[in-house]
């Protein structure tokens, strides 16, 4: 944005990049609950002042914790894949090389390695 200086900003990319997705968010964080209580209370045919006024002063906090549980689900799903990622690499990536380990292979190769001196990994 400031490439040219200070007195000729990208005023284009400073719009594309942060005027519109900050403003269409906030926009949306206020609207869209709103037209989500307008339409519980219409649909619904609620004439009750004081439950109106309840739907209207609770459907942001509602948003919010959708918004974080969403958040959190989404981030969790992310962690475990992650760690899914990491116990393949550990159990199957042997230096760079993908190796499939087949159990009666992998048998014989620990019954070969208990019973080779040779063998100093498995001294301990």
């Amino acid at each position: 944005i400031t490439v040219h200086g200070i007195r000729r900003l990208n005023v284009k990319l400073a719009t594309t990049v942060f005027i519109i997705p900050i403003g269409g968010s906030a926009l949306l964080a206020v609207i869209f609950p709103a037209f989500t209580a307008w339409g519980i209370i219409r649909l619904s045919g609620i004439t009750n002042a004081i439950t109106i006024a309840r739907i209207n002063r609770f459907i942001y906090p509602v948003f919010l914790a959708m918004v974080f549980g969403y958040r959190i689900q989404r981030q969790t799903a992310q962690l475990i894949e992650n760690w899914m990622q990491t116990v393949r690499d550990e159990e199957y990536l042997i230096g760079r090389r993908l190796h499939n380990i087949e159990p009666n292979e992998q048998a014989g190769n620990d019954s070969n390695a208990r019973n080779n001196p040779n063998n100093a990994s498995l001294a301990a």
